[in-house]
């Protein structure tokens, strides 16, 4: 079934195409008020999907041109559908497979009306892991919430869903991942999805679903707390998919849709009615669901007759006196549309519901408390470092400055920085696709901006990729007998902890542009392996051709690795050779003798790898700019995910 989901949260991707279709809402509060009991009502409403951006190339080049448009029409999901959910009821949208569904005016000002007096409960439950369902929510709080509500108020708020959504048993417990034994259960984590949406007390609530993936026992409780909250003269309206006859008892209405029409709207008592009289009857012991589903599906082998009937009863029903009565309803209530109190019903909502700073300090401290609180991948990372530092060290361990530590001096130089470069980008790829649905989500939902969230996740990673590279740096330069000078240590610290930050900023770039973690996961550590070629060591920078030699200038390994062989070996006047024999020394190799050229200095080693002492500030500076651009390039990518996904 094409579901509220794919209309409501992707409403970008939809366009109405009926230029009358009209869609309102008719209230029964008081209009200075921003809750109580409200109506809603739609008519002539035709939904469209929106076209590829090949198909639009196309079809602009063939409006260009004069050129025939056959076949890049856009497909028709909304077929002219009329209907109305009152408040203090549940209004069950069910379908045929492929059925399509409601879709609210695809008007920003309309859209904008409805988020403020609406809430959507999506599918599928995603929260952040760490958290508990209390914390969860007490967050949800102050971004949902207005902004001159107190610290008190939103206290008191949060403790009332709560106690009203049987919270209180898992309130202080961690929600962990769906399906792991150390996390709150399914319909618990239903709950909370609906805890979080009413916190506003919003008159009207979408719900997607929300009996999918939750057994009889716990479908029916669910559904049973809808149905209080329809008591409460909220107005509900869901989609479901093959009730049980128990939860198909508590619907007080049904929407039925097929092939894109409607095919009834009403009680199920007149339902079985309207169906009756098209001769069409309801077997006794029969769930009543199954029945509608039944006679409005399209069966595969058979489409051809199918379509003939729910073309059928489409059409009866719209002559028929539920329908007409539908029509008259519907008709008389569109003189709300254009009329004053209509206009100032809801005055003029925000398109954030807290202030820029109140988004900030929430979403900062809720990453550095989940940061906290992934105790095993903490203490992973830092296990991971120190190990890998000692075993580095102990393989290169106390140096000495002749001819045979420049190959190990210059490698463990390179082992530092690979090691400082691939583990941070794949840990931020790892931990940042993971979170982005959550923030997909509520970012959609008008709790947070694009650079709100970026912001605050870089700087609550921040620390780790600080200290991390510290720690690295400090057992591997002191046990492998690096340049001893203290001002040169630094200079090494400053060189580390800039590579590991591009590298994460990288991450970042990588993990918001592609569509999944695997994709991501592939492409980090095979670009990066490919940036690491330009790095001096694998090859002489002299030896890349022309044509490919500027891809070192994307390569940060490349500026790392100079600043660390620079930093190591300028000023190093005398690096012993033995054997002298003209500035030349005999080693033994699997073939004989062989002679080979000393170098004694250390701007001897730093030209044999083509490296500068002058280039230096160019090569921090570049550290610089490409932590900026991979940021700036990954807000980009990020603010289109989002958008993709509305």
């Amino acid at each position: 079934m094409e579901t509220v989901r794919n209309i409501i949260a992707q409403k970008s991707k939809l366009f109405e195409k009926s230029k009358q279709s009209i869609f309102w809402i008719q209230s029964t509060r008081p209009q200075d008020s921003l809750k109580g009991p409200i109506d809603l009502s739609w008519i002539n409403v035709s939904v469209y999907s929106n076209q590829s951006y090949f198909n639009q190339f196309i079809g602009n080049l063939q409006t260009k041109f004069n050129l025939p448009s056959k076949g890049i029409q856009p497909h028709q999901i909304i077929n002219d559908i009329s209907g109305e959910a009152k408040h203090g009821n549940i209004l069950a949208i069910m379908g045929s497979s492929g059925s399509g569904t409601i879709l609210l005016n695809g008007k920003p000002s309309t859209v904008e009306r409805i988020t403020s007096c609406s809430a959507y409960v999506q599918q599928d439950d995603i929260f952040l892991a760490n958290l508990t369902a209390r914390e969860h929510l007490m967050y949800q709080a102050k971004l949902r919430m207005s902004p001159d509500t107190s610290q008190d108020a939103i206290i008191k708020r949060v403790e009332e869903v709560i106690l009203e959504l049987s919270l209180t048993k898992c309130a202080d417990t961690i929600i962990g991942l769906k399906g792991s034994k150390k996390s709150i259960s399914g319909g618990e984590m239903k709950r909370l999805a609906f805890a979080s949406e009413i916190l506003t007390n919003p008159s009207i609530l979408f719900c997607d679903e929300p009996t999918s993936g939750l057994d009889s026992y716990m479908a029916y409780n669910v559904v049973s707390l809808l149905k209080s909250m329809a008591n409460s003269k909220r107005t509900i309206i869901i989609t479901i998919h093959q009730p049980s006859s128990d939860i198909f008892a508590l619907l007080d209405q049904l929407l039925l849709i097929s092939e894109g029409r409607l095919a009834f709207i009403g009680t199920s008592a007149d339902a079985l009615k309207f169906y009756s009289s098209l001769g069409m009857e309801c077997p006794s012991n029969y769930n009543p669901a199954d029945f509608f589903i039944q006679k409005i599906s399209i069966s595969p082998g058979n489409e051809q007759d199918d379509l003939q009937m729910v073309n059928m009863i489409c059409d009866e029903f719209i002559e028929s006196s539920y329908g007409q009565s539908l029509k008259k309803r519907l008709t008389q209530s569109t003189s709300i549309v254009n009329s004053d109190a209509y206009q100032s019903m809801f005055g003029h909502s925000l398109v954030y519901r807290s202030t820029y700073l109140t988004q900030f300090w929430v979403i900062l401290s809720r990453s550095f408390l989940c940061n906290w609180r992934e105790y095993s991948v903490t203490s992973t990372r830092f296990l991971e470092t120190i190990a890998l530092s000692l075993i580095m060290g102990f393989i290169y361990l106390r140096q000495e400055y002749n001819q045979e530590s420049i190959m190990n001096i210059t490698g463990a130089l390179f082992m530092i920085l690979i090691n400082n470069t691939i583990t941070p980008a794949v840990s931020v790829v790892n931990t940042f696709c993971h979170e982005l649905p959550v923030f997909v989500r509520e970012h959609n939902s008008g709790l947070y901006r694009v650079n709100v969230y970026f912001l605050c996740k870089t700087i609550a990673e921040l620390p780790f990729f600080l200290i991390l590279p510290s720690i690295s740096l400090t057992i591997c330069y002191w046990m492998i007998n690096l340049n001893p000078n203290g001002t040169r240590f630094m200079v090494s610290l400053a060189c580390i902890i800039l590579v590991t930050n591009v590298s994460t900023s990288f991450g970042y770039l990588v993990g918001c542009l592609c569509q999944s973690l695997n994709a991501a996961l592939s492409i980090a550590p095979t670009a990066i392996s490919s940036l690491l070629i330009f790095a001096g060591l694998p090859i002489n920078q002299r030896s890349i051709p022309k044509y490919i030699a500027w891809g070192k200038y994307l390569s940060w390994p490349y500026y790392g690795n100079e600043i660390l062989v620079v930093n190591q070996w300028k000023g190093v006047k005398n690096i012993s050779c033995p054997y002298w024999l003209n500035n030349r020394y005999i080693t033994s190799t699997p073939y004989g003798h062989q002679i080979i050229d000393c170098t004694v200095t250390g701007e001897g080693v730093i030209n044999k790898l083509s490296f500068s002492v002058g280039n230096v500030n160019f090569d921090f500076a570049m550290l610089f700019v490409l932590i900026v651009a991979f940021r700036l390039t990954a807000l980009l990518g990020l603010h289109h995910r989002a958008r993709s996904f509305r």
